[in-house]
């Protein structure tokens, strides 16, 4: 019976049916194995076959002062968010890695890699304008950015201050950063909402957010920008 139904997954007017079993569902190959349990494969060919755990990687969410601990050494952060779900047939899925993390204990040691990025902004061209926008897509990088172009700002200033008394408009230092983000909900998605504020107090920078599930009539990023101009 088991043979038959899968010889049917084959079978190309049965399509709908395997997406239907497989990709909706989010089934993963063990729990295939366990509803088919009559099929014997050969370890040969599952060796073969079966996809090798690949590694995982994450964008580094710390930049500028935040680069080295008060000793000197290397730092760094990240902003994970942990996998975790079930699935329409009720299955609870976790992400391997962040589910791995999630259960380190402090000052577990773990051996990464690191690789280059594709911010390609430096200091240079400190003095420019930045908008940084982010569609739920993640926010560790431009966090990165912001520290980066905070601990410019700070080089400008005690290189060269002038500021004007009128206003006290600081006219040195970097470029107006401003930061479009979105998430689902305010209090679960405002990642480093009471940092940003004290960079405010350091750093010409503005905060523009978008969270599509606080309201009745959902407003996402692209909504705040038209705000904006």
């Amino acid at each position: 019976m088991q043979k038959e139904r899968l010889l049917e997954f084959t079978d190309p007017k049965y399509l709908d049916e395997l997406y239907d079993y497989t990709t909706r569902p989010r089934r993963s190959i063990i729990e295939v194995l366990q509803e088919f349990d009559s099929i014997q494969i050969p370890w040969q060919w599952a060796a073969s076959v079966l996809p090798e755990l690949r590694g995982r990687q994450f964008s580094i969410a710390s930049g500028g002062s935040l680069k080295h601990t008060s000793d000197g050494h290397t730092s760094f952060d990240l902003l994970v968010a942990i996998v975790k779900y079930k699935t329409v047939i009720k299955r609870l899925r976790e992400g391997v890695c962040t589910r791995y993390l999630a259960g380190l204990s402090p000052g577990t040691e773990l051996t990464t890699t690191l690789q280059k990025g594709g911010l390609s902004i430096k200091n240079g061209e400190a003095r420019l304008p930045v908008i940084m926008i982010g569609p739920g897509t993640g926010l560790a990088p431009m966090r990165s950015l912001i520290w980066e172009r905070h601990h410019w700002h700070q080089q400008l200033l005690s290189a060269d201050v002038e500021v004007d008394t009128a206003s006290t408009q600081i006219l040195n230092g970097v470029g107006e950063t401003m930061l479009f983000f979105g998430g689902r909900n305010k209090e679960a998605d405002f990642f480093y909402a009471q940092e940003w504020e004290t960079l405010q107090k350091s750093m010409p920078l503005q905060i523009f957010t978008a969270f599509s599930r606080d309201q009745t009539a959902k407003i996402y990023v692209q909504d705040v920008l038209r705000q904006q101009g």
